[in-house]
């Protein structure tokens, strides 16, 4: 403890030492420690609506800026519904969501687990074997990569600038 008038900078005292502390203590990761905190100081007590909507819905809602509107939000679901989901409070907030309705939460969803080059190709190759998917590519986007007839290797060939479409060199035989 430390003692009356002493100093109050010493390391043991500090927010951040609290808080490993704490999240040592009890077992969490210092990061849902802080994030927990924060969502509290966003949200006070008076109110919090935890047979509404759980903690989660809070901590989403936790990021309207205006606190008059971030304290109103909650007793408000989206239309039709008696209280709030996870989804639609990251709606609600512009966050990615887990179940993915509308079309351009399904495309945020497929850059968000598959940002590696080899799945990217992978799905825009599945994608345009659909005519129907195929079609709705501009012809600005439009790349044709016909393979070397002396087997150049993949390494020394141009990378394609959006998307392969259309006919190979094999196609056409």
């Amino acid at each position: 403890m430390r003692q009356r008038g002493g100093p109050i900078s010493e390391p043991e005292w500090t927010v951040e030492a609290s808080l490993k502390r704490l999240a040592n203590d009890i077992g969490l990761a210092v990061a849902t420690v802080k994030t927990t905190r924060w969502v509290a100081s966003r949200r006070p007590k008076e109110h919090r609506s935890p047979k509404t909507a759980s903690y989660t819905v809070h901590r989403a809602l936790a990021n309207i800026e205006d606190e008059a509107e971030r304290f109103a939000a909650i007793g408000t679901p989206p239309d039709g519904k008696a209280r709030w989901t996870t989804d639609d409070a990251s709606r609600r907030v512009g966050q990615q969501v887990g179940t993915p309705i509308t079309p351009q939460e399904k495309v945020t969803a497929i850059h968000f687990a598959g940002p590696r080059e080899e799945v990217a190709a992978a799905v825009t190759t599945d994608f345009l074997k659909h005519p129907q998917v195929a079609a709705k590519v501009s012809a600005e986007d439009k790349v044709r990569v016909a393979e070397d007839s002396r087997g150049t290797s993949q390494s020394r060939r141009p990378p394609p600038r959006a998307c392969c479409a259309g006919p190979t060199s094999r196609s056409r035989q």
